[in-house]
């Protein structure tokens, strides 16, 4: 019996875990004026979408089955320059590697753009 409670335990911190971390490379049409191409890698790190290059923004991951990862950033700030109100979403779909980046901030023009990513499998 004393054996049943240990495998019990053991099975409950295996599902406690979170998923496994997952890394992507995507590349797509940067928001410039010129839209040159940008190359960027997130991985997963729990809850959150991190751009691996520089560690931010964390995109907190809302979706993140077999199909796909959607991740969120947003925020609302006041400063010297008056108040910020944004939010951007990351689209990747896992079976083709189609990816959306879109961008919203309030008195900003929408940014939009469509690339494709692979899935690193370091």
């Amino acid at each position: 019996m004393k054996h049943l409670g240990t495998a019990f335990f053991a099975l409950g911190l295996l599902t406690a875990c979170p998923a496994q971390a997952e890394s992507w490379t995507c590349t797509y049409p940067g928001f410039s004026p010129n839209r040159q191409a940008i190359t960027i890698k997130f991985n997963s790190d729990g809850d959150d979408l991190v751009e691996q290059q520089v560690g931010e923004p964390k995109f907190h991951i809302v979706r993140d089955n077999s199909l796909a990862i959607v991740a969120v950033y947003t925020g609302a700030i006041s400063g010297t320059t008056g108040v910020r109100i944004w939010g951007s979403v990351i689209l990747i779909e896992k079976s083709t590697g189609k990816f959306i980046y879109n961008r919203a901030q309030i008195g900003i023009q929408p940014s939009y753009a469509e690339g494709l990513c692979t899935h690193n499998d370091d």
